[in-house]
């Protein structure tokens, strides 16, 4: 394989799995801020719906990029492309449906505690647990991120990770979520290791498919 190959779809694929991550993420956002301002009777219920909902959702749009991708690089030439391509197609499906399995047994952990331990005791444990939530695919993008560099010689993106793995490493322990204020006078707490991993899946995608489409398209 010739590393110093042009490329010319994993930008776009890039920047189109971070486009949808980022809507995503707002969506979810917004309607979990609003489901809190305006609570109604029905508010756990649409809570949970929406956490249930929303993986099926990303993870349909996400496998059909990948898939019209794959689809290109079959037909296409471009030897570059096929392996960034492939790694990072792995990353969105298979190590997502790693992730989703132990978010689901994570998920079923914080239930059973909820019950028994008092509510500051709860919110301490879930904050210094949550960073386990994201390690699998956490570890997924980071691995995707470092071997893109390598096989780029981009030392740019290696160290970009390196960072990006010692601020998710520092919040391991960390017991203290960032308290939010709504209007209505209603919290949400947000935990530092969920935006770290958030913001990298979205917004970091997105950039990355950007930089790589400046510097690496014919």
């Amino acid at each position: 394989m010739n590393t110093s190959q042009k490329m010319k779809h994993f930008p776009t694929f890039m920047i189109l799995l971070g486009i949808v991550n980022v809507l995503v993420e707002i969506s979810v956002a917004v309607i979990r801020i609003l489901l809190k301002v305006v609570i109604t009777e029905h508010f756990v219920t649409l809570y949970q719906s929406l956490s249930i909902i929303e993986p099926y959702v990303k993870m349909a749009l996400e496998t059909a990029i990948v898939l019209l991708f794959v689809i290109i690089i079959i037909r296409g030439k471009n030897d570059l492309d096929r392996v960034m391509i492939v790694i990072w197609g792995f990353v969105t499906i298979g190590v997502q449906i790693l992730y989703y399995i132990s978010s689901y047994y994570y998920g079923m952990l914080v239930h059973e505690m909820m019950s028994d331990l008092s509510p500051y005791e709860y919110g301490t444990f879930y904050a210094s647990t949550h960073v386990f939530k994201y390690a699998p695919m956490f570890i997924g993008l980071i691995m995707g991120i470092i071997i893109t560099g390598a096989i780029l010689r981009d030392k740019w993106l290696v160290l970009i990770c390196l960072i990006l793995s010692i601020s998710y490493i520092a919040c391991y322990g960390t017991e203290d979520m960032i308290p939010v204020v709504l209007p209505n006078g209603s919290q949400l707490g947000l935990v530092i290791p969920a935006l770290i991993f958030h913001i990298t899946e979205s917004i970091g995608i997105l950039l990355m498919g950007i930089y790589c489409k400046k510097k690496y398209t014919s």
